[in-house]
This record gives C-alpha cells, sequence and structure tokens, in this order.
C-alpha cells in the first residue's frame, strides 16, 4: 500500500494512446504570447466569434449614425444658423455670412482661436464654430 501512495498520479494512469495524444493536442492551443497555459481552442473560437459581432454591430451603428452636429454661432442676437450634420472626417457646407452692421466678416473659427478652412478641415467630433468680427474702418469714419 505504501508502495502505491508513493506513486504520483501520473505513475497510477495508464499510458495515453496516439489517439488521445492528438485529441488533446487538436482541443488545447498554447496561450498568448507564448504562455505555457493551454486554453480550449473552443474558448478561443468564442473569443473570435464574439470580437466580430462586436465589430460589426459598431459598424451597423456608425453607419446609421447621423454623424457629428457642427453648431454655428453668429454672437449676434436673434441670428441664428441651422446645425449640420456632418459624419467622421467629412467637411463642412460653409454657411452664408453673417451680416453684423459697422463689422466686417473675418471668418469662422473654433474656441481655442483656430481659423476653420472649409476647404480642407474636417470634422472629428461635435463642433461649434464661432463668427468672428472685425470693426470695419470705412463705416466707423463716416460716423
Amino acid at each position: 500500500m505504501k508502495d502505491e501512495e508513493l506513486k504520483t498520479k501520473d505513475e497510477r494512469q495508464e499510458p495515453r494512446t496516439d489517439e488521445e495524444i492528438q485529441k488533446s493536442k487538436r482541443d488545447y492551443g498554447l496561450g498568448i504570447y507564448g504562455s505555457k497555459k493551454r486554453i480550449s481552442v473552443k474558448l478561443l473560437d468564442a473569443f473570435i466569434v464574439l470580437l466580430l459581432l462586436v465589430i460589426i454591430l459598431l459598424m451597423l451603428f456608425y453607419s446609421r449614425s447621423e454623424g457629428f452636429t457642427v453648431s454655428f454661432d453668429t454672437g449676434i442676437p436673434g441670428i441664428e444658423l441651422e446645425d449640420q450634420s456632418v459624419r467622421y472626417g467629412e467637411k463642412v457646407a460653409e454657411p452664408e455670412e453673417p451680416l453684423l452692421p459697422g463689422y466686417s466678416f473675418d471668418g469662422w473659427y473654433l474656441e481655442n482661436g483656430y481659423h476653420w478652412d472649409f476647404e480642407t478641415d474636417t470634422v472629428g467630433s461635435d463642433t461649434v464654430l464661432y463668427a468672428r468680427f472685425s470693426l470695419d474702418p470705412e463705416s466707423s469714419s463716416g460716423a
């Protein structure tokens, strides 16, 4: 009895056949980054299918999404321009210039002072463009 207790678990088991060894290799794969842990291939397959489903759902969501909202703040009470819905990476259609008596329109700017170029700049998030005006020297000299 003592001899049997001293035997390891592997020694007590019957030797595996070649077919069992091949099945074991087929059902398990090495872990990520060469880890010595063996991971079930079925588990890895399920993980891959789940990842693909998430990617497909995200693609569907973004393809049906209206995109980002671009708002225009003229700073002039009573003059409001219509917001635009623009998808990621697309250009904004330039609105008509707002008119403010005694001032000339300098362009559309972001809050940080960046001048928006409608020919090259694209949208990457919800954006507010602010109208910038400067005092018109012709109208102020005549007053």
